[in-house]
C-alpha cells in the first residue's frame, strides 16, 4: 500500500560479504594446512601437537593462535551487523599479529623454537607474511569501498530496531 511502512533488514553491501566470506575461507585454509602438515611429517597429528604443547615458547603460541581464532570467528558475526567498533578491533588485532610475526622474526625470535632451522628462519617469516596478504585484502574490502564505510558509519533507530531501516 502507498501509505504503509515496511520494515526491511539492512542489506550487506557486497564487498562486506566477501571479506566476511575470504575471512572463514583463509582461517579455515589455514587451519587444513596445519592439519595436514602435521599428519604428512610425523604420522600423528594429536601427539605431536600434544608433545609441542609441553614447551613454553609453542605453548604460548598456541594459546595465542587459539586467541587469535577466537576473536577472528566472533568477530566474523559482529562485523555482519554492521558493528564499526568490531571492524575497527579486528583491524588492530591483524596489525598486532603482523607485529608479533615481524619482531619474534628478527634476529633470534624464531630460531629459538625447536624445530625451527636458524638458517631456514628468514624464509619461514617471508612465507608467513606473504599468508598476510589476503589479511590486507580483507582490511581493504572493509575500510575503501564507500558502501562499506556507510555499512559500519550507520546508527539503527529506536524505532526501526536494530539493523532495520524504514522505507
Amino acid at each position: 500500500m502507498p501509505g504503509s511502512k515496511v520494515f526491511l533488514p539492512q542489506a550487506i553491501p557486497a564487498p562486506v560479504l566477501a571479506a566476511v566470506i575470504s575471512i572463514i575461507a583463509t582461517r579455515l585454509f589455514n587451519l587444513l594446512m596445519l592439519v595436514l602438515l602435521f599428519r604428512s611429517d610425523t604420522g600423528g597429528t594429536l601427539s605431536e601437537i600434544l608433545r609441542l604443547s609441553l614447551l613454553p615458547d609453542y605453548r604460548l603460541l598456541f594459546m595465542l593462535m587459539g586467541g587469535v581464532f577466537l576473536f577472528e570467528a566472533g568477530s566474523v558475526l559482529m562485523l555482519l551487523r554492521g558493528s564499526y567498533h568490531w571492524r575497527t578491533l579486528f583491524i588492530c588485532c591483524q596489525c598486532l599479529v603482523l607485529l608479533l610475526i615481524l619482531f619474534r622474526g628478527r634476529g633470534e625470535g624464531l630460531s629459538c623454537l625447536p624445530g625451527i632451522d636458524p638458517a631456514d628462519s628468514h624464509h619461514f617469516v617471508r612465507h608467513i607474511l606473504l599468508q598476510k596478504i589476503p589479511d590486507l585484502l580483507i582490511i581493504l574490502l572493509l575500510c575503501v569501498p564507500a558502501s562499506s564505510r556507510a555499512f559500519f558509519r550507520r546508527v539503527p533507530g529506536p524505532a526501526a530496531g536494530h539493523g532495520e531501516q524504514e522505507r
